[in-house]
């Protein structure tokens, strides 16, 4: 656990529509079969957001992986954790992946509280916040709530939701 600490003006925010997919990677239960492995990763198109999102990731590994420390605001609480970026290989050539989402604690989201939102109409949607102060923060959120977000990226969220009901929606905006 940090100091009392909590995220200044947003400057960037890199959003993500949460699929039901999201939520069984984020509990490490996507991967039923006996073969072993399992998901852990939120792939991210197109492979653009790779240059997009290194704010949010500004320690350079080397050039197919950054990291980055991500804060989470859970129960009064801030925690943090070290969370890699990952560039495009050659299987996954147009994506971007956001390693092992379970660490990030602000992203948690069971599956009832996931299908209550939908079954009502609503989206969930992951947020990375850089604040002023150039942290980063983890957020989640459903469109029920909607108008209390950053007028910048409410508008944005709204228009793509409006265009596209279909794939999830994703990007990066500047505050």
């Amino acid at each position: 656990m940090l100091e009392a600490i909590s995220p200044a003006e947003p400057r960037k925010v890199f959003y993500h529509q949460v699929k039901k997919g999201d939520i069984t990677k984020y509990f490490k239960i996507s991967n039923i079969s006996s073969t072993g492995g399992g998901a852990r990763d939120l792939r991210i198109s197109p492979k653009s957001l790779w240059e997009s999102m290194e704010d949010f990731f500004p320690e350079v590994i080397n050039e197919r992986k950054k990291m980055g420390v991500i804060l989470s605001s859970v129960k009064e609480e801030i925690l943090s954790a070290k969370v890699e970026l990952m560039a495009p290989t050659n299987a996954r050539a147009n994506e971007v992946r956001i390693c092992k989402t379970n660490k990030i604690k602000g992203w948690e989201i069971s599956v009832e509280e996931y299908n209550s939102e939908i079954d009502n109409g609503f989206y969930w949607f992951y947020l990375l916040i850089l604040d002023a102060n150039k942290r980063v923060w983890a957020a989640k959120f459903s469109t029920r709530y909607i108008d209390k977000m950053h007028e910048s990226v409410s508008t944005i969220i709204e228009e793509e939701l409006d265009r596209n009901s279909q794939n999830a929606i994703r990007g990066v905006i500047n505050c």
